[in-house]
């Protein structure tokens, strides 16, 4: 069994983050201070290897791993996850979540995929290609439910203001969305995928440069879009934690967000639904690396949730963009999953089982790596079920044990769900 001290490490880069800001720690002592707050006494998550097969058309089979235990030395006992209903979770409420009676949850076999790639930047088209190329080879007859692509899977991540994302910034009409239909409809599954959205005629944030704020412009999103079996959009999130990357031209989202998935169960296509809270990136880190580690804010939305997954897209990165290149070492796969799952804490030793499941890039933008790592872990135990590397491109696929959403009220992009949602 792996011990991960695990708040340690945690709370640690969130102390050097903010002492980053303040210039009181230099990027070398600050990857040092994080590598020392980790006892290892057995490697976890195992290794994980790269892929071998060759071929851009090929589907990457989904790479076995042993699954390993991981304790969390100073959480206490978590009480059991009360089941709730909620569409939309603000900042610091439960959302008017009520009760679900655990009778109504029914196990089933859920298969989800993450496609791990390396956009071109600035040219989603092409990017559009390169995932085409890697789905090629997966039917209906592959039975997965889930698709779910990174954070702005075709438009690269890294644009330097409201300007230079316009060029790629879509509408709900755009291409990605109709690419997700396409496959959504293809597959008979729901497909989730990160874009710059722009929502004509919104108010934007306020602009820190001029301190004024125009009411009839465009708004900016850092989205991920829903769109379910039948190729309808069952929500937009829009990520509610910027990063440093995104407040170039990004507007923040207004809180978490959960989705009712629809399911085909057995042969008669019969629909259950499993509900799941969506997450981007910078979401799952303290909100602007200031707040409480302990509030463990995605977690925390997705315990009010009732959510039996959460879908995380991301663009996660190894390296700040003001880092100096010579200080920047290989990505450490052990030490990102480690990470996502200390902040995934609530979740971890729960009755009721949440799966995470990650979709996270590679490749290099504009001096930034990212890590890639996309993964599947269940986190009652928890357990690493299924891995990616920090290089390889592909689909990882994995099929785990979920619960049935029986109490109805999540978001499935219904205009009673939205106004339920503006009123909180």
């Amino acid at each position: 069994m792996a011990e991960i001290i695990a708040p340690t490490l945690g709370q640690t880069r969130v102390r050097q983050r903010r002492a980053r800001a303040s210039g009181e720690l230099p990027a070398v002592a600050r990857r040092a201070s994080a590598r020392a707050c980790v006892e290892w006494r057995r490697d976890w998550p195992p290794p994980v290897p790269e892929n071998s097969v060759g071929g851009a058309a090929a589907v990457v089979p989904h790479t076995r791993v042993e699954k390993k235990q991981v304790q969390i030395l100073s959480r206490q006992a978590l009480q059991h996850v009360v089941q709730q209903r909620a569409t939309r979770l603000p900042e610091g409420g439960s959302g008017g979540c009520q009760r679900v009676a655990a009778a109504e949850m029914v196990r089933l076999k859920l298969k989800v995929a993450c496609l791990q790639l390396n956009p071109a930047h600035g040219d989603p088209a092409s990017s559009m290609r390169t995932a085409d190329e890697h789905l090629a080879r997966l039917t209906r007859d592959d039975g997965v439910h889930i698709l779910l692509l990174p954070e702005m899977a075709f438009s690269g991540y890294c644009f330097d203001d409201v300007a230079d994302v316009s060029r790629v910034a879509e509408t709900d009409d755009g291409p990605t969305v109709r690419w997700c239909a396409k496959h959504a409809a293809r597959l008979g599954c729901t497909v989730l995928c990160g874009y710059p959205r722009r929502v004509p005629g919104a108010k934007i944030r306020h602009d820190e440069k001029n301190g004024a704020a125009d009411a009839d412009a465009d708004a900016l999103y850092n989205a991920l879009v829903a769109v379910g079996p039948d190729g309808i959009t069952l929500t937009h999130y829009h990520k509610s934690f910027l990063y440093v990357v995104d407040k170039t031209w990004a507007d923040e989202g207004s809180g978490f967000v959960c989705v009712d998935i629809p399911v085909r169960k057995g042969k008669d296509d019969a629909t259950a639904y499993v509900r799941a809270t969506l997450g981007v990136c910078m979401d799952i880190n303290p909100r602007e690396f200031e707040a409480p580690w302990e509030a463990y804010e995605l977690a925390t939305a997705a315990k009010a949730h009732g959510s039996s997954l959460v879908l995380f897209a991301s663009a996660w990165t190894n390296n700040h963009p003001d880092d100096d290149p010579a200080t920047v070492t290989p990505v450490d796969p052990r030490e990102v999953m480690s990470y996502w799952l200390n902040r995934l804490a609530p979740l971890v030793g729960a009755e009721k089982n949440t799966h995470f499941v990650c979709a996270n890039r590679v490749g290099e933008e504009r001096g930034i790596t990212f890590t890639g790592c996309s993964c599947v872990m269940s986190l009652r135990e928890p357990s690493l079920v299924e891995a990616f590397g920090a290089t390889q491109e592909g689909l990882l696929i994995a099929t785990i044990d979920v619960e049935e959403w029986g109490g109805g009220g999540g978001d499935r992009g219904d205009k009673e769900s939205l106004a339920a949602a503006d009123r909180l």
